[in-house]
């Protein structure tokens, strides 16, 4: 089983390991999307 979520707004790792802690040892992969609709902001 896989999961999806989307990117934090900061380059932060941790942000994104929080995120899907709670999927550890229910999916074998996690995707990030790349962000193709964000828009830059400040």
């Amino acid at each position: 089983m896989t999961a999806e979520t989307s990117p934090p707004d900061a380059a932060s790792a941790d942000v994104v390991i929080n995120r899907v802690t709670c999927l550890k040892g229910i999916a074998d992969a996690v995707n990030v999307t790349d962000g193709a609709s964000a828009r830059v902001h400040m």
